[in-house]
């Protein structure tokens, strides 16, 4: 069970229990909204897929660059081997602080400039022989590294929006810090308590966040 919820700035303006996160459920919670100037969110495949069908396009999706950053240096590890990883982690640790349109420019030509450097590299393969069938299984050697450059390339369309405009957030610090934190807090101390209880619990909380009479 997981619980769908849009937040402003200020306030929760709607949210929706389902049973999984996915194209459909999020679709029909998009459906209820009226079109926002921009959403900021996590890049969940589900989420950018009904935003695109609701919306036509015709709303700014804003990635939450400390999700994309922390996913990627959570991949990278903290101290990697390979002088490739190395640098790849510093580009992604700068991701959370860009600040202008000059900074935006100098860090996409980094990010381009290694991905340029290290195409050959990142295809790289190994193999290992089936020990059922003997036949010869090819996988990449450096998995994380493609598994970062594969992310930044999906968000990059999305990474800059609040460049243009200063009204929309680069993260979801409001959802998540304003909203999530609390009621994760407000369910980890009724653990103990049934499903049903703590769907209770959660309506409360987010009719008080809607602040509605």
């Amino acid at each position: 069970m997981v619980v769908l919820v849009a937040r402003t700035k200020t306030q929760v303006i709607c949210w929706r229990f389902c049973d999984t996160e996915s194209g459909e459920t999020w679709e029909l919670f998009l459906r209820r909204l009226q079109k926002p100037l921009a959403i900021v969110c996590d890049g969940q495949k589900g989420m950018l897929k009904a935003i695109r069908i609701v919306w036509n396009g015709e709303v700014t999706i804003q990635r939450c660059l400390f999700h994309l950053q922390s996913r990627a240096l959570g991949r990278l590890t903290l101290n990697p081997k390979l002088k490739q990883a190395q640098t790849l982690r510093r580009i992604c640790t700068q991701i959370c602080k860009i600040d202008s349109i000059e900074q935006r420019d100098v860090w996409i030509e980094s990010y381009f400039t290694w991905k340029s450097d290290n195409a050959q590299f990142l295809r790289q393969m190994a193999y290992y022989q089936h020990p059922q069938t003997g036949k010869l299984v090819y996988y990449y050697l450096h998995k994380s590294m493609r598994s970062v450059v594969a992310s930044i390339d999906q968000a990059l369309p999305f990474m800059f929006a609040y460049l243009e405009n200063p009204d929309i957030p680069r993260t979801t610090n409001y959802l998540e810090g304003g909203t999530n934190a609390r009621l994760k807090e407000l369910i980890h101390r009724h653990r103990g308590t049934s499903m049903a209880n703590k769907l209770v619990l959660t309506a409360r909380y987010l009719r008080k966040q809607q602040k509605l009479p």
